[in-house]
Protein backbone atom coordinates (compact mmCIF):
# COMPACT_ATOMS: atom_id res chain seq x y z
CA UNK A 1 0.00 0.00 0.00
CA UNK A 2 1.06 3.17 -0.99
CA UNK A 3 1.78 6.36 1.53
CA UNK A 4 -0.97 8.24 -0.22
CA UNK A 5 -3.27 5.03 0.41
CA UNK A 6 -2.00 5.36 4.10
CA UNK A 7 -2.63 8.99 4.60
CA UNK A 8 -6.08 8.63 3.43
CA UNK A 9 -7.35 6.76 6.09
CA UNK A 10 -5.70 9.74 8.42
CA UNK A 11 -8.97 11.93 6.88
CA UNK A 12 -9.09 15.14 8.16
CA UNK A 13 -5.92 14.58 10.19
CA UNK A 14 -3.77 14.12 7.33
CA UNK A 15 -3.59 18.21 6.66
CA UNK A 16 -0.50 18.91 8.34
CA UNK A 17 0.56 16.98 5.41
CA UNK A 18 -1.45 18.09 2.90
CA UNK A 19 1.13 19.52 0.59
CA UNK A 20 3.01 16.25 -0.19
CA UNK A 21 -0.75 14.96 -1.15
CA UNK A 22 -0.66 18.06 -3.59
CA UNK A 23 2.09 16.94 -4.95
CA UNK A 24 0.65 13.59 -5.65
CA UNK A 25 -2.04 14.56 -7.87
CA UNK A 26 0.85 14.91 -10.85
CA UNK A 27 2.47 11.40 -10.23
CA UNK A 28 2.77 9.18 -13.34
CA UNK A 29 1.13 6.40 -11.45
CA UNK A 30 -2.31 6.17 -11.68
CA UNK A 31 -2.73 4.38 -8.32
CA UNK A 32 -1.20 7.47 -6.99
CA UNK A 33 -3.01 10.12 -7.92
CA UNK A 34 -6.42 8.42 -7.26
CA UNK A 35 -5.62 8.14 -3.81
CA UNK A 36 -4.34 11.60 -3.67
CA UNK A 37 -7.43 12.61 -5.00
CA UNK A 38 -9.52 10.51 -2.15
CA UNK A 39 -8.12 12.30 0.30
CA UNK A 40 -9.65 15.44 -0.55
CA UNK A 41 -12.93 14.19 0.46
CA UNK A 42 -12.33 14.80 3.50
CA UNK A 43 -9.42 17.43 3.21
CA UNK A 44 -11.15 20.20 1.47
CA UNK A 45 -13.56 20.85 4.60
CA UNK A 46 -10.73 21.79 6.60
CA UNK A 47 -8.91 23.90 4.37
CA UNK A 48 -8.55 27.44 3.67
CA UNK A 49 -10.24 29.03 0.80
CA UNK A 50 -6.84 30.33 -0.32
CA UNK A 51 -5.57 26.65 0.03
CA UNK A 52 -8.98 25.56 -1.66
CA UNK A 53 -8.15 27.77 -4.65
CA UNK A 54 -4.49 26.81 -5.02
CA UNK A 55 -5.82 23.14 -5.32
CA UNK A 56 -8.50 24.09 -7.93
CA UNK A 57 -6.51 23.47 -11.13
CA UNK A 58 -5.19 20.51 -10.29
CA UNK A 59 -8.90 18.72 -9.95
CA UNK A 60 -9.86 20.41 -12.91
CA UNK A 61 -7.19 18.84 -14.74
CA UNK A 62 -8.38 15.73 -13.35
CA UNK A 63 -11.77 15.62 -14.40
CA UNK A 64 -10.27 15.35 -17.96
CA UNK A 65 -8.29 12.37 -16.85
CA UNK A 66 -8.12 8.97 -19.08
CA UNK A 67 -8.39 7.16 -16.13
CA UNK A 68 -12.37 7.03 -14.81
CA UNK A 69 -11.60 6.36 -11.23
CA UNK A 70 -9.45 9.51 -11.38
CA UNK A 71 -12.23 11.66 -12.92
CA UNK A 72 -14.93 10.16 -10.23
CA UNK A 73 -12.75 11.04 -7.63
CA UNK A 74 -11.99 14.74 -9.60
CA UNK A 75 -15.75 15.57 -9.17
CA UNK A 76 -16.83 14.58 -6.11
CA UNK A 77 -13.38 16.72 -4.93
CA UNK A 78 -15.71 19.15 -6.65
CA UNK A 79 -18.55 19.61 -4.94
CA UNK A 80 -16.54 21.60 -2.55
CA UNK A 81 -16.62 24.68 -4.84
CA UNK A 82 -20.06 25.99 -4.82
CA UNK A 83 -18.68 29.21 -4.61
CA UNK A 84 -16.19 28.73 -7.93
CA UNK A 85 -19.37 28.18 -10.21
CA UNK A 86 -17.53 30.18 -13.48
CA UNK A 87 -14.30 27.98 -13.21
CA UNK A 88 -15.99 24.71 -12.30
CA UNK A 89 -19.69 24.61 -14.26
CA UNK A 90 -18.18 24.67 -17.24
CA UNK A 91 -16.25 21.45 -16.73
CA UNK A 92 -18.79 19.30 -14.77
CA UNK A 93 -21.27 19.96 -17.52
CA UNK A 94 -18.92 18.10 -20.23
CA UNK A 95 -18.83 15.59 -17.99
CA UNK A 96 -22.57 14.70 -17.99
CA UNK A 97 -21.88 12.50 -20.85
CA UNK A 98 -18.77 10.98 -19.61
CA UNK A 99 -18.69 7.34 -20.98
CA UNK A 100 -18.54 5.86 -16.95
CA UNK A 101 -21.79 6.26 -15.16
CA UNK A 102 -20.50 6.79 -11.68
CA UNK A 103 -18.50 9.98 -13.35
CA UNK A 104 -21.91 11.05 -14.87
CA UNK A 105 -23.74 10.72 -11.54
CA UNK A 106 -20.80 12.66 -9.46
CA UNK A 107 -20.51 15.16 -12.11
CA UNK A 108 -24.29 15.53 -11.76
CA UNK A 109 -23.96 15.87 -7.73
CA UNK A 110 -21.60 18.33 -8.09
CA UNK A 111 -23.56 20.45 -10.39
CA UNK A 112 -26.21 20.43 -8.78
CA UNK A 113 -24.58 21.47 -5.88
CA UNK A 114 -22.82 24.28 -7.32
CA UNK A 115 -25.48 25.92 -9.35
CA UNK A 116 -28.75 24.36 -9.56
CA UNK A 117 -29.81 25.93 -11.91
CA UNK A 118 -26.82 25.56 -14.45
CA UNK A 119 -27.65 21.70 -13.81
CA UNK A 120 -30.96 21.85 -15.11
CA UNK A 121 -30.04 23.73 -17.78
CA UNK A 122 -27.59 21.49 -18.66
CA UNK A 123 -30.41 19.00 -18.33
CA UNK A 124 -29.23 17.00 -15.13
CA UNK A 125 -32.82 15.54 -14.55
CA UNK A 126 -32.94 13.89 -17.87
CA UNK A 127 -29.67 12.67 -17.12
CA UNK A 128 -30.66 11.12 -13.43
CA UNK A 129 -33.64 9.62 -14.75
CA UNK A 130 -31.69 7.41 -17.10
CA UNK A 131 -29.27 6.60 -14.37
CA UNK A 132 -31.92 5.52 -12.43
CA UNK A 133 -33.37 3.05 -14.70
CA UNK A 134 -29.61 1.32 -13.98
CA UNK A 135 -29.47 -2.31 -12.79
CA UNK A 136 -26.99 -1.15 -10.48
CA UNK A 137 -28.64 0.13 -7.22
CA UNK A 138 -25.69 1.58 -5.58
CA UNK A 139 -26.15 4.30 -7.79
CA UNK A 140 -29.42 3.99 -9.09
CA UNK A 141 -30.93 5.25 -5.24
CA UNK A 142 -28.28 8.19 -5.55
CA UNK A 143 -29.97 9.51 -8.98
CA UNK A 144 -33.18 9.00 -6.97
CA UNK A 145 -31.84 11.45 -3.71
CA UNK A 146 -30.86 13.63 -6.50
CA UNK A 147 -34.26 13.97 -8.04
CA UNK A 148 -35.71 14.82 -4.77
CA UNK A 149 -33.11 17.17 -3.77
CA UNK A 150 -33.05 19.34 -6.71
CA UNK A 151 -36.90 19.10 -6.85
CA UNK A 152 -36.98 20.26 -10.40
CA UNK A 153 -38.79 19.60 -14.02
CA UNK A 154 -41.43 18.03 -12.08
CA UNK A 155 -43.21 16.65 -15.16
CA UNK A 156 -40.70 14.47 -15.71
CA UNK A 157 -39.00 13.63 -12.35
CA UNK A 158 -42.33 12.84 -10.67
CA UNK A 159 -43.17 10.05 -13.13
CA UNK A 160 -40.08 8.93 -13.16
CA UNK A 161 -39.71 8.21 -9.19
CA UNK A 162 -43.74 6.43 -9.02
CA UNK A 163 -42.19 4.18 -11.86
CA UNK A 164 -38.93 3.23 -9.43
CA UNK A 165 -41.45 3.40 -6.38
CA UNK A 166 -43.11 0.62 -8.47
CA UNK A 167 -39.84 -1.33 -9.22
CA UNK A 168 -38.45 -4.64 -7.58
CA UNK A 169 -35.18 -3.10 -6.08
CA UNK A 170 -35.91 -2.20 -2.19
CA UNK A 171 -33.32 0.37 -1.80
CA UNK A 172 -34.09 2.36 -5.35
CA UNK A 173 -38.04 1.88 -4.30
CA UNK A 174 -37.30 3.53 -0.84
CA UNK A 175 -35.45 6.32 -1.73
CA UNK A 176 -37.77 7.10 -4.86
CA UNK A 177 -40.34 7.26 -2.23
CA UNK A 178 -38.74 9.74 0.04
CA UNK A 179 -37.37 11.77 -3.15
CA UNK A 180 -41.25 12.15 -4.08
CA UNK A 181 -42.11 14.28 -0.60
CA UNK A 182 -39.85 16.95 -2.15
CA UNK A 183 -42.52 17.32 -4.86
CA UNK A 184 -45.82 18.72 -2.58
CA UNK A 185 -47.43 19.93 -5.64
CA UNK A 186 -48.12 16.73 -7.09
CA UNK A 187 -49.73 15.81 -3.77
CA UNK A 188 -52.58 14.39 -5.49
CA UNK A 189 -50.91 12.12 -7.44
CA UNK A 190 -48.48 11.24 -5.18
CA UNK A 191 -49.70 10.53 -1.75
CA UNK A 192 -52.01 7.02 -3.21
CA UNK A 193 -48.65 5.96 -4.32
CA UNK A 194 -47.09 6.86 -1.26
CA UNK A 195 -49.90 5.28 1.29
CA UNK A 196 -49.74 1.97 -1.17
CA UNK A 197 -46.00 1.52 -0.71
CA UNK A 198 -46.59 2.53 3.05
CA UNK A 199 -48.64 -1.12 3.51
CA UNK A 200 -46.56 -2.74 0.89
CA UNK A 201 -47.13 -6.14 1.77
CA UNK A 202 -44.34 -7.68 -0.59
CA UNK A 203 -41.69 -6.48 2.30
CA UNK A 204 -39.90 -4.35 -1.11
CA UNK A 205 -39.52 -0.78 0.32
CA UNK A 206 -38.80 -0.01 3.48
CA UNK A 207 -40.91 1.68 5.60
CA UNK A 208 -38.93 5.13 6.22
CA UNK A 209 -38.88 6.26 2.70
CA UNK A 210 -42.79 6.76 2.27
CA UNK A 211 -42.95 7.56 5.62
CA UNK A 212 -40.89 10.43 5.39
CA UNK A 213 -42.25 11.56 2.02
CA UNK A 214 -45.84 11.76 3.23
CA UNK A 215 -44.49 14.16 6.48
CA UNK A 216 -42.65 15.96 4.29
CA UNK A 217 -46.02 16.99 2.08
CA UNK A 218 -47.55 17.90 4.92
CA UNK A 219 -49.71 16.85 8.25
CA UNK A 220 -52.84 16.18 5.84
CA UNK A 221 -51.13 13.78 4.29
CA UNK A 222 -49.22 12.17 7.11
CA UNK A 223 -52.64 11.97 8.97
CA UNK A 224 -54.06 9.84 5.88
CA UNK A 225 -51.51 7.56 6.84
CA UNK A 226 -51.53 7.38 10.70
CA UNK A 227 -48.33 8.94 11.13
CA UNK A 228 -47.81 11.83 13.30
Amino acid sequence: MCVISLLRQLGKDAKPVEPAIARALSDDDNGVRLSALGCYEELLNVMSEKEKVERLPAFLLALRDQDEGIRNNAAVALWHYSGYGPQVVPALVQRLHDPDLDVRLQASKALAHIDVQAATQAGIVPIAIQILKEPNDQVAYQAAQLLGEMGKETELAVPALIASVHGTNGLVASWAARSLGNFPSQADIIVPVLLKALHDTNGIISRWGPADALKAIGPAAAAKAGIK
